[in-house]
């Protein structure tokens, strides 16, 4: 069937493609094709091209290919994906891994390349795609087309998590919901409450209470059960609703306990 010609010739354009890239050469044969399997294995050898009795189809007329003509189209053709993920891995030190998956999704590359302009780290905004971003697409059974976020709005949401102004959690969770065509990221963070505490004496205030709560987790913590810091920094943490630095309250707790 004509479908099992097309089978075929997937099967082995796939495996002639690894047989040369593995250093082998393809050798002229005939083969068979199992529909059950849908491979192929060698039937009988071809020393010769004229063993196969080719002739001219009378109803094709002859074409002549120059070299002007392939070097015109080779000049014309997009990068391959193979030549994208090496300059992706060369110019932005993501790995190989990373950088196939990013260049063989036309349309995620198209969104990477719209936002890597805007975006501080593009390292940061690989992750992202790659990541939460693919992950929310797959819940939602969306492409990257469809996503409510424009490659600028996500720069910029990035940047902000990055840049610490808010928190990864609150930017998934509260924050890119929110965003549609028109939505200035900062204005919605600011809107939604949602930018870290900066002021050292509000996080301090937090910390105050927290370590008034947890009396003899403290005694224990400078009894040398340093493992407790954790429920601290988690405690702050809540009570600035995911608005702080944790590395900040980590650090502000440890010289309050000293």
């Amino acid at each position: 069937s004509i479908r099992n010609v097309r089978r075929a010739m997937e099967f082995e354009f796939g495996r002639q493609i690894e047989v040369i890239e593995n250093g082998g050469s393809i050798i002229q044969s005939t083969l068979n094709f199992d529909a059950d399997k849908g491979t192929t294995s060698p039937m009988r050898t071809k020393e010769e091209a004229n063993d196969y009795r080719y002739f001219p189809d009378p109803d094709l007329q002859p074409i002549s290919i120059s070299d002007a003509w392939l070097s015109e189209i080779k000049s014309a053709m997009p990068a391959l994906p193979k030549e994208i993920a090496k300059t992706l891995v060369a110019e932005f030190g993501i790995n190989a891994s990373e950088a196939n998956m990013l260049a063989e999704d036309t349309d995620l590359y198209q969104y990477f390349n719209e936002a890597k302009t805007t975006v501080n780290n593009q390292k940061s905004l690989v992750n992202w795609l790659l990541g939460a971003i693919r992950a929310l697409l797959n819940e939602q059974n969306i492409s990257i087309k469809e996503f409510s976020a424009s490659p600028i709005q996500l720069a910029t949401l990035i940047n902000l998590v990055d840049d610490k102004k808010i928190s990864q959690q609150n930017a998934l969770q509260q924050l890119l919901p929110a965003i549609s065509a028109e939505t200035d990221v900062l204005a919605k963070a600011n809107e939604l409450n949602l930018l870290i505490v900066e002021n050292v004496d509000e996080i301090s205030s937090y910390i105050d209470d927290v370590l008034a709560k947890y009396e003899a987790q403290v005694q224990a913590y400078k009894n040398g059960k340093k493992g407790v810091l954790g429920l601290f920094v988690g405690e702050v943490m809540k009570l600035a609703k995911g608005k702080a630095d944790a590395k900040k309250v980590n650090e502000l707790i440890i010289e309050r306990l000293k």
